[in-house]
């Protein structure tokens, strides 16, 4: 079984990722994400914050988005958060890991301020693409911003999925994220 986890790098220039882990890899996964020997925290809404057991030692840079997770559940200064991090879902009853249900995904959008959009990309040479990718969520949700928003960020995402070569028509669509705009699509030919 796949499990959905989020993987939240230090850098802010580097996109927050969804991945669909096999539960036999996710122990592999996780020390290759959090960049070596890893610690678990219990989060809100049954959710599990996976962090590098020794960032602080090895030096391993602050962690802006996951400082704000932790903040929220922990009170402010209470920790300094290093290193790359990994959200799951929690434990089951025979104390694996779980991946993350669609509850837990939309919570874990909502405070990191990101949306879940699924690009579908058809090109003139006849290859099909489907790419996701977490965005930054858009300012307001009024027709001409979500416009601007779609072309401005969603578009690259359309573009990077094949790299290059013309493309005949992205579909882009919001599937997760703020109620008020999840099902907002937009469409590019050219």
């Amino acid at each position: 079984m796949n499990l959905r986890i989020i993987h939240i790098p230090t850098s802010e220039t580097e996109e927050v990722r969804v991945e669909y882990v096999p539960s036999e890899r996710l122990d592999q996964r996780l020390s290759e994400l959090c960049r070596g020997y890893f610690q678990v925290v219990p989060m809100d809404n049954d959710t599990c914050l996976w962090l590098n057991e020794e960032g602080k030692i090895h030096g391993l840079p602050w962690n802006p988005r996951t400082q704000i997770l932790w903040d929220a559940k922990h009170g402010a200064g209470t920790d300094i958060i290093v290193g790359p991090a990994v959200l799951t879902g929690g434990i089951g009853h025979d104390g694996e890991t779980l991946g993350l249900n669609e509850e837990q995904f939309a919570g874990c959008l909502e405070a990191l301020g990101l949306v879940h959009v699924r690009v579908e990309n058809t090109f003139e040479d006849g290859l099909e693409s489907t790419a996701e990718a977490l965005l930054p969520a858009p300012s307001e949700f009024d027709a001409d911003t979500l416009l601007e928003w779609f072309t401005d960020e969603v578009l690259l995402v359309a573009s990077e999925a094949h790299g290059s070569g013309p493309t005949c028509s992205s579909y882009a669509k919001i599937i997760g994220g703020p109620a008020e705009i999840i099902g907002k699509s937009e469409e590019y030919v050219g």
